[in-house]
């Protein structure tokens, strides 16, 4: 996930996963490691990874860079994961909706959803509307949790300074 900045959809997403198979098995990679600052990746890796600490601090968070095409990134996510004693066979991918694991269910890898677009498991949401909402100056309330209310209004402010300044 990117998690740009992450949300209560995310933190559904990661709670399923830890509940799954636990604290120790379980691993977070923040895709977009390397990307150049935009409206759309406002946050860095360090501030993204910061945020997730502030609501999991015991989980192993690593990044993830882009690559030209999918095979590279699958490749480099596999020998990240082999670095790490494991594989894309040996491990449940998880994430908010079909589109975030369809690389995964393409190739047949284990994968698990939590829907972050049905309203049941997780709330309707996606990283845009928080997105928005800190641009409009409204409510984060059902958007991010409350811990993260003030340091991703803060991250922001120092994010739209970044972008002016390009």
């Amino acid at each position: 996930m990117r998690a740009c900045p992450i949300h209560l959809g995310h933190q559904a997403v990661l709670k399923k996963m830890i509940a799954d198979v636990g604290q120790e098995q379980s691993l977070l990679f923040l895709g977009s490691s390397n990307r150049v600052l935009s409206f759309k990746y406002m946050f860095s890796f360090k501030e993204r990874h910061d945020l997730a600490k502030r609501l999991f601090p015991e989980l192993q968070i690593l990044g993830l860079p882009d690559f030209g095409n999918d095979e590279e990134w699958l490749f480099n996510l596999d020998t990240q994961l082999k670095a790490l004693g494991s594989s894309l066979e040996s491990v449940t991918f998880y994430g908010g909706c079909h589109e975030d694991i369809v690389w995964f269910t393409e190739r047949g890898l284990q994968t698990n959803i939590t829907n972050r677009f049905s309203g049941e498991e997780s709330p309707v949401i996606s990283a845009t509307q928080v997105r928005d909402a800190l641009l409009e100056k409204r409510s984060l309330e059902g958007l991010v949790d409350p811990l993260l209310h003030e340091p991703v209004r803060e991250l922001f402010e120092v994010a739209m300074g970044r972008l002016k300044g390009m």
